[in-house]
């Protein structure tokens, strides 16, 4: 992704990234540089990856992190 939207991917104190974590049981380590590494399950790994493009194309907005708890069905 473009590094400067790495700080969107964390979130605030590493919410954003807990979140998805949780949501798509893998592990995610995001570079500074912009570069995710994402393991686990193919469906998880797959969940968590348009997650992090949903994150990218909407981090100007507002409300992103209901978005993304939308997409990921977090009630």
């Amino acid at each position: 992704i473009n590094p400067h939207k790495v700080p969107r991917v964390i979130g605030k104190e590493g919410s954003m990234i807990k979140l998805i974590k949780d949501n798509t049981q893998t592990e995610i380590t995001v570079g500074q540089n912009g570069y995710i590494w994402i393991k686990g399950s193919e469906e998880g790994e797959r969940k968590a990856e348009d997650a992090i493009a949903l994150i990218e194309r909407e981090s100007a907005n507002d409300g992103l992190t209901s978005k993304v708890e939308k997409f990921l069905g977090v009630k």
